[in-house]
């Protein structure tokens, strides 16, 4: 049921943002930043419209994902990354709607903080979420190691808890230097360790131990 309300909640999305998109001038607009946070490449105001649409694809491959498996072991976590993620991807479309109708060039580079800021906060709730995962082949570290022992499968994921937090708080911090320091370069790296921190070394640990 919360699954089939977050579809209707993204096709509704959709519907709000096409006016939105059709009352913008027709002037190209930036789609795409480059790693200094400033524009680098423009189109057409209407494919604004890809960001409410991922939203829409993934909830509903999310409601088909849960209409197929049903209840699963982890239902809370999972639902709670799906509903998290939407919501990410459905609020990725106004800021960059906002940078459009700036013209690309707000103060704030709203678009690439949103993402760091964003990703971070998405980062330590997965961290969370990751602590109790129960052992399954569909939600979490997957590897044959985790897969083939439970000690391993609950080790690697308090690891990949506590690794998933500090990836998350790592985007912040760095996160709030550049943009204090206009120097968004620093995020993009801590980026980068973000995601080997939170997923490679979970990854090769489960090895380790098994």
């Amino acid at each position: 049921m919360k699954n089939k309300i977050i579809l209707i909640i993204s096709t509704l999305n959709t519907l709000i943002f096409l006016p939105l998109i059709g009352s913008m001038k027709d002037v190209p607009v930036p789609l795409h930043f480059g790693i200094n946070g400033k524009p680098d490449s423009l189109g057409n105001k209407w494919l604004l419209i890809i960001f409410p649409i991922m939203a829409v694809i993934f909830s509903l491959c999310t409601y088909i994902y849960r209409k197929k498996l049903g209840n699963t072991p982890n239902i809370k976590a999972e639902n709670g990354f799906f509903l998290a993620f939407n919501f990410f991807t459905i609020g990725l479309g106004y800021v960059a709607y906002l940078e459009s109708i700036g013209g690309g060039n707000m103060s704030s580079r709203i678009v690439s903080y949103y993402i760091i800021f964003g990703l971070g906060l998405l980062m330590i709730y997965m961290g969370a979420l990751m602590k109790n995962l129960k052992q399954n082949r569909f939600f979490g570290i997957k590897t044959k190691y985790t897969l083939n022992s439970k000690e391993v499968w609950d080790r690697t994921h308090a690891l990949s808890s506590k690794m998933g937090i500090v990836s998350g708080i790592l985007l912040i911090v760095s996160g709030i230097i550049a943009f204090n320091f206009d120097m968004l370069i620093i995020a993009f790296i801590s980026l980068i360790l973000a995601i080997i921190l939170s997923a490679f070394i979970p990854m090769i640990y489960s090895k380790k131990i098994s």
